[in-house]
């Protein structure tokens, strides 16, 4: 039998920028090795998290995890790439993983 999909959270951009603040958010171990191999800092995260958009089309839900992931997307701290942060929401925020776009 399959189990209704838990709702989206409302506002995953505000409420991301909140977790950030207070430093609510964690870095899971693939995001920590995306981020070396793509030069990709925590600051250029938190500003695409920040300073970016969401990106709603781009949102997915994982039946194994059974929750929703978040895309947004913006420019790294120094505005020179384009980076895409996936994330995810569990009492805080937990960094799913980074890519250049």
């Amino acid at each position: 039998m399959r189990t209704k999909k838990p709702p989206k959270v409302n506002q995953p951009q505000s409420l991301a920028v909140k977790y950030i603040s207070e430093g609510q958010y964690l870095i899971g171990e693939h995001t920590l090795q995306r981020m070396n191999e793509r030069n990709i800092d925590m600051s250029d995260v938190i500003a695409v998290i920040c300073n970016g958009w969401h990106v709603p089309k781009r949102d997915r839900y994982c039946s194994i995890n059974d929750d929703w992931s978040y895309c947004f997307e913006g420019k790294d701290f120094d505005a020179e790439r384009n980076i895409r942060v996936i994330a995810s929401f569990d009492n805080r925020l937990f960094l799913v993983t980074v890519v250049e776009i």
